[in-house]
């Protein structure tokens, strides 16, 4: 059974691994650190939809206006 819940973790990247996250998660940091960990754990790891990728801008988006 997998743990459902999300928590927030920082992360320094050099340049490099910034961009191979980027690539790996179609623009989407968190997703490409994501999938990285999932194919180095040797789970079934997939790219995310880009409806997913923008689902989640839109969620980003509305939180950052209700705070300005």
């Amino acid at each position: 059974m997998t743990d459902r819940s999300v928590s927030t973790a920082g992360a320094r990247l050099d340049p490099q691994d910034r961009r191979i996250a980027l690539e790996l998660g179609n623009g989407n940091l968190s997703q490409g650190i994501r999938f990285a960990l999932r194919l180095a754990a040797k789970q079934q790891a997939k790219p995310a939809k880009l409806s997913t990728i923008l689902k989640s801008a839109a969620v980003m988006a509305a939180r950052m206006e209700q705070q300005s």
